[in-house]
């Protein structure tokens, strides 16, 4: 915060606040010059009180740690946690008969893959989510260091993390080095929300989607409606993306553990190792009144197969490929 504080005190303005882009109003020292632009001091100070504020009040972030990964732990610290704080699940294993909902803006954070094991008996039905979670305008959630492995007997199509956000307020999630192990339900279900899945392990034995991404209320509409009359924003932030995760299929068919989109659904799949997985979209003709996937961008993924398969299907929306690496039969 110093340096910074040092740095905004060199910063002169231009007599009409321009701080950027015209030639000589934005400059670090033009003290030697009597014609050059003064420093606006007022706009300084209310850039330096915002700073001052934005640090304070992330030194006010908490950590509240669980007792141990059982969900009436878990629910009990987040009860106890404000938007900003961070949620520690210690190493431990639980399972999980009812849905765990969230609806701050946490970090939720285990001790790694292998270490906190969530494992999925939670019955089946609309709300068969290990978590539902809720983000919060203009804020960042976040979930990390969490395996999730499968006791449950049938399957879903309701995902085991539920990410339920918009595009219009700045809110987003980011899902970190977690593990999702043969669940038989999607690994993650995204409705509305922009963010990141990194370096995560999804590893899958049944032949269902693998993730599955909708932007349904995009402008405020409804079944993907508002996504296809916006544009699609290729090469921005206004996707939900996937980078750097292992994709790993064993149900021996090319259908299982994908990640699929529809209702207006935009994903980017970006130095990812598919290994007998795709990623695939749904279209218009899939049934309902639901959309097509609208926009995806697919590059510098690797994609191996130890059966015979297809390079993946697009069955709506525009699409960006390129760049990949194809193996296998």
């Amino acid at each position: 915060m110093e340096v910074l504080i040092q740095s905004l005190a060199r910063i002169q303005l231009g007599t009409n606040g321009d701080t950027a882009g015209a030639a000589g109003h934005f400059r670090s020292s033009d003290s030697d010059s009597p014609f050059g632009p003064r420093a606006n001091y007022a706009i300084l100070n209310s850039i330096l009180a915002a700073l001052l504020f934005a640090s304070s009040s992330t030194a006010q972030a908490t950590t509240f740690n669980a007792a141990s990964p059982s969900l009436a732990d878990v629910r009990a610290v987040i009860a106890s946690a404000a938007n900003g704080d961070t949620v520690a699940i210690p190493a431990g294993t639980a399972t999980w008969t009812s849905t765990l909902n969230v609806t701050k803006a946490i970090t939720l954070a285990g001790a790694g893959i292998g270490q906190t094991i969530i494992r999925d008996n939670i019955p089946r039905g609309r709300s068969s989510s290990i978590i539902n979670w809720t983000l919060q305008a203009s804020r960042p959630s976040r979930m990390t260091g969490i395996e999730f492995q499968n006791v449950a007997s049938s399957e879903s199509f309701v995902g085991a993390i539920m990410v339920v956000g918009s595009e219009s307020d700045s809110q987003t999630m980011r899902i970190d080095h977690c593990a999702f192990t043969n669940l038989l339900v999607p690994a993650i279900q995204i409705e509305g929300a922009l963010g990141v899945a990194d370096h995560n392990t999804f590893t899958f034995s049944h032949s269902g989607i693998g993730i599955e991404v909708k932007h349904n209320g995009w402008g405020g509409r409804s079944y993907g409606d508002g996504s296809w009359a916006d544009r699609p924003y290729f090469g921005t932030s206004k996707f939900f993306f996937f980078e750097d995760n292992t994709f790993n299929n064993n149900s021996g068919v090319q259908t299982g553990g994908n990640i699929d989109s529809f209702g207006g659904g935009r994903y980017v799949a970006r130095h990812n190792i598919f290994n007998n997985a795709l990623a695939n979209t749904h279209g218009t003709e899939s049934g309902g009144r639901q959309r097509s996937v609208r926009a995806i961008e697919i590059y510098n993924n690797a994609f191996n197969f130890t059966f015979p398969a297809t390079a993946g299907q697009i069955r709506g929306g525009t699409a960006l490929i390129h760049d990949n690496v194809y193996t296998g039969q």
